[in-house]
């Protein structure tokens, strides 16, 4: 009888701990957006550019400085950028559909339903910290001719934020 109970308790405590780290297991989206990028590289009609070091990152930071202050996107370490204006239809659905299994694992924070009155789409994804900075940011516009996925590593330090439009 002891033993049953000992072996009841040991299965259930299996159980529990297997659970448990499958609900701790989480997503690697950077890992996630550069398989896609990486994927869709030589379709036609899509251009994909992963920028995660050197001299490129930098000057992309420097070019936000003047709108955004230096200390938002300090903290940056990659960017990818996949247009996809020129893709056919078939394409397009299947990067919208890599798009939406990634960004299930993010929160939205699009106003409304991500469309505007005149015929832009525009939805945008994050790993919100607090009210102090985001991570895995991503952005998906679309509009009759232009089709454009931005996603940022890293943090973006919401605090440090100036809007200098």
């Amino acid at each position: 009888m002891k033993l049953r109970v000992l072996t009841t308790i040991l299965a259930a405590a299996f159980i529990f701990t297997n659970l448990e780290a499958a609900a701790q297991q989480t997503v690697d989206i950077e890992k996630s957006v550069k398989q896609m990028a990486a994927e869709f590289d030589n379709t036609k009609g899509v251009d994909c550019m992963v920028i995660d070091q050197g001299a490129s990152l930098g000057m992309i930071k420097a070019a936000f400085k003047p709108k955004f202050g230096k200390e938002f996107m300090k903290d940056v370490t990659s960017m990818i950028i996949i247009e996809y204006s020129n893709a056919s239809a078939e394409v397009r659905s299947a990067i919208r559909a890599k798009i939406e299994s990634i960004t299930a694992h993010l929160q939205d924070f699009s106003p409304g339903n991500g469309e505007s009155n005149d015929g832009q789409y525009t939805k945008g994804y994050a790993t919100i910290n607090g009210t102090t900075s985001i991570s895995d940011f991503m952005i998906v516009m679309e509009d009759d001719d232009n089709k454009m996925f931005l996603y940022m590593g890293g943090v973006l330090n919401i605090e440090k934020m100036e809007l200098n439009m």
